[in-house]
């Protein structure tokens, strides 16, 4: 049977430890790498070079997190408009720090439409995302860019409400249409 101290002493460390692993902390690096290239390229849904319009940032229980709208300098894959709002989130040392207007970066992001419809462009913490200073080689792999739509970004909740108000039209033409067969004024 150990004695009553070397219990103790274990209890206490055992409590500490617990504590610490508790608590939640900002301080902890990202266990993640980013991804090669052509990995970044094929797992993305839009690429493009931007500057920062709207940081659209807000900071809560250690989380940054924001939509940010982008004006689109360049794009290398998807369809957009000449700006567009990405999602983006930190989390201590992970993601991007505060993004001021004017910054110009070459972002990786994924559309989620799972969750919302339209398009709801996020930037995974751990993606290729970078300063467009320092994104050249990735530029110069990238090729040429595409071009940009020219109109509006239309999202899910708008093309909803315009196809619902479409079948309500034609819903009444037709009953109208019906009722005037019939002799119905």
């Amino acid at each position: 049977m150990q004695e009553p101290r070397t219990l103790l002493h274990r209890a206490h460390g055992l409590l500490v430890l617990g504590l610490y692993l508790m608590y939640p902390t900002n301080a902890r690096a990202c266990s993640c790498s980013p991804p090669t290239l052509d990995e970044a390229r094929e797992g993305s849904d839009l690429i493009f070079a931007g500057r920062v319009v709207d940081p659209g940032y807000s900071i809560g229980g250690g989380l940054l997190t924001g939509k940010v709208r982008f004006e689109v300098l360049d794009l290398y894959k998807g369809s957009v408009g000449k700006t567009v709002r990405v999602s983006m989130y930190s989390r201590g040392n992970c993601g991007p720090d505060l993004l001021p207007a004017g910054m110009e970066l070459l972002v990786f992001a994924n559309n989620d439409e799972d969750w919302l419809p339209g398009p709801n462009y996020w930037v995974y913490p751990c993606s290729r995302t970078a300063l467009l200073s320092h994104a050249t080689e990735e530029v110069r792999a990238l090729g040429a860019p595409i071009p940009i739509s020219s109109g509006a970004n239309v999202s899910g909740p708008v093309l909803v409400t315009l196809a619902s108000l479409g079948v309500l039209a034609c819903t009444g033409v037709a009953w109208q249409l019906r009722r005037w067969r019939r002799g119905d004024s």
